[in-house]
């Protein structure tokens, strides 16, 4: 029979009444807390009636030495009543009694009200702050959705990013908007003889947002495997693997600094070093792997589809273009073809004006100067001898380059060769895009 349990707990920092049900009732099923964290522990026992609260003490720190003098002398003033401290994160403490009715350790609703406030508040500060980064990065991906098209559209790994990014940031400002609603709310009730409110009215609402999260995150495993891109699945589950590794190891050694009595700076600074060296490590090993992994791609093929457009990049040899070329040896008459296959007709207009600006704008950003006639030119098909709707060629201080833009129904295709294209090659490859794309 299993003696522990480590249990995701999702109640808010400062809903200790839904803390406190939740801890009495496990209590009731056999099974008592023994600490709090990114998982609870619990330890099984024998069914029993037990009374838990949930004391805030904004003084103290989860960097606090485990027998520092201001929480000692709080525990010896709660034992006198009959409450034993169990565990504690930061400034929350839950203390647990088996006495029938104990005395409450908090008998001042306006003290208690202050002590939640500024326990709460700071508890809020990184997530205010990585939600300031969601937010920026939900404000970048709605910016995508119409100036890059291509790449916002063509991927569910992409489109479901953004819609966890958005989930993320609401949960965050679910907690921000319940501590304030609950805060002006018990200001009232305290102001006219009460006691704090209730701290259960967003429960369910932040609760949904977490099942929201986790609906996402299989969609997004679902899309990996629609794409096949399991590479990219298997990196960042090692990723995310790492990185829960990496908090649970700062937390092991801040305990243990903790426990031989460190003083709450010199464990603070320490925790922090090891957060900025461990996330700078694995920030640099990621771009490293992602860019070696970019390097050692042996056909060049990327695929990335959704319900709403597919693209293919894949690599092609002009001398080849009749045969199937991805079998093709890679030389310096290779190319990258571009294959956009799109199933909405505004948002075939948005692509192409995409592409057709692209090149100009990354001119732009690398400080190239450029004029009016820096732009991509429409081109007479029947002189290429193409079936194309369109064909557009980009021009470069009024001289031609080798960069196309080939329109088709429902398709557009984007070819950038390294050496120029013959007619003839041009013509092949046409013959070779309609076969891939079973025009």
């Amino acid at each position: 029979m299993k003696k522990y349990k480590r249990i995701p707990v999702t109640y808010q920092y400062f809903d200790y009444e839904g803390i406190q049900t939740y801890l009495e009732r496990m209590a009731s099923d056999g099974w008592r807390l023994e600490s709090i964290g990114t998982l609870w522990t619990f330890r099984r026992a024998e069914p029993a009636r037990a009374h838990y609260t949930v004391v805030y003490l904004p003084r103290t720190s989860q960097y606090d030495p485990v027998n520092s003098p201001s929480i000692t002398e709080f525990d010896d003033y709660c034992r006198e009543t009959g409450w034993f401290r169990v565990c504690s994160s930061g400034k929350m403490h839950i203390y647990c009694s088996e006495d029938e009715n104990p005395v409450p350790i908090d008998t001042d609703e306006s003290i208690k009200l202050e002590n939640v406030c500024k326990s709460a508040v700071r508890s809020f500060v990184l997530p205010m702050i990585l939600m300031v980064g969601c937010l920026c990065m939900i404000g970048n991906s709605f910016i995508s959705f119409f100036t890059k098209p291509v790449e916002a559209f063509s991927s569910y790994t992409n489109m479901t990013l953004a819609i966890m990014t958005l989930l993320a940031a609401m949960m965050t400002a679910v907690g921000i908007v319940h501590l304030a609603m609950w805060v002006r709310k018990t200001r009232k009730l305290i102001e006219g003889g009460g006691q704090c409110a209730s701290t259960a009215g967003f429960r369910r609402i932040y609760r949904l947002v977490h099942c929201l999260i986790i609906i996402t995150i299989l969609l997004w495993a679902v899309s990996i495997t629609a794409e096949n891109n399991f590479t990219t699945a298997l990196a960042t589950i090692c990723l995310a693997a790492l990185l829960w590794g990496i908090i649970l190891l700062i937390r092991m050694v801040s305990n243990k600094m903790r426990k031989r009595g460190t003083p709450r700076t010199v464990n603070r600074i320490a925790s922090i070093a090891l957060c900025f060296v461990f996330t700078f490590t694995i920030l640099f090993s990621s771009i490293t792997f992602l860019m070696n992994m970019e390097d050692d791609s042996a056909d060049g093929s990327i695929k990335h589809h959704t319900f709403l457009m597919e693209m293919e990049v894949k690599s092609i040899t002009p001398g080849d273009a009749d045969a199937d070329s991805d079998g093709a040896t890679p030389g310096d008459d290779e190319f990258a073809c571009t294959i956009l296959r799109i199933n909405n007709h505004w948002l075939y207009e948005k692509c192409l004006n995409q592409w057709l600006n692209e090149d100009y704008e990354i001119y732009e950003m690398m400080g190239i100067p450029s004029g009016n006639n820096d732009k991509y030119r429409r081109e007479n098909t029947e002189d290429w001898g193409i079936g194309a709707n369109a064909l557009y060629r980009y021009y470069f201080a009024g001289e031609p380059e080798d960069k196309w833009i080939m329109c088709y129904p429902g398709m557009i295709v984007k070819l950038e060769p390294y050496n120029q294209l013959s007619e003839e090659d041009f013509s092949a490859i046409d013959r070779m895009v309609r076969g891939i794309t079973e025009i």
